[in-house]
């Protein structure tokens, strides 16, 4: 039973699904997110099927209990990311990981702007593993596509500006120089994720 923002770890071969909700307060966002380049599922059998532990809570250790690690969301500030960069973007930061499935994730929410991401003068790479940037409007009573402000990805060695409204994926392969993102204009919140899939 989840009634907090978590994540859900699920394991190569291991048997999930159906997720059911039982009771909506308000509106909230779903997200499936996976590193394989092909989706492809395989029909478990009733005995994988089958679940006769306890109920997993956070309260109670179930049998799959580790794989619902907490999200704790902690207040940014400035100098958040460095001494060189002491832009504020309010909100709150969370990160994940799991070296088991070979990922990490951070969630950020964007309150306002400008607001530039990591290091704000020079574009990195990363050697051995691909990169998902996410931009992903937080209205859920709304149509969740506009972002509600704009980011500016800068791509490439030259730093090639690439400007974005709307709810966004920019994925930096390996190798590939890219960075900072800056937030130019925040009209209402959304939220940034960084995804790691290094276990490719």
């Amino acid at each position: 039973m989840v009634t907090t923002s978590r994540a859900v770890f699920i394991p190569k071969g291991l048997a999930h699904m159906p997720a059911t909700i039982l009771r909506m307060d308000r509106r909230f966002i779903l997200m499936t997110i996976s590193h394989a380049r092909e989706l492809k599922a395989t029909p478990a059998t009733l005995a994988e099927k089958e679940f006769t532990g306890p109920a997993v809570g956070f309260t109670s250790r179930g049998k799959y209990d580790t794989h619902f690690p907490n999200m704790l969301w902690q207040r940014k500030g400035v100098w958040h990311y460095g001494s060189e960069n002491p832009d504020d973007a309010g909100g709150y930061i969370a990160s994940i990981s799991n070296k088991e499935m070979g990922f990490s994730m951070l969630c950020e929410s964007i309150n306002k702007g400008p607001y530039r991401f990591g290091h704000p003068y020079a574009p990195h790479v990363h050697n051995n593993y691909d990169e998902f940037l996410i931009c992903l409007g937080a209205d859920c009573n709304n149509d969740l596509t506009p972002m509600g402000g704009e980011v500016v990805f800068d791509l490439g060695k030259e730093m090639e500006p690439h400007v974005f409204t709307a709810s966004t994926v920019v994925m930096p392969k390996a190798k590939f120089p890219h960075c900072p993102e800056t937030v130019t204009r925040v009209d209402q919140p959304f939220i940034f994720i960084v995804l790691h899939a290094f276990g490719q």
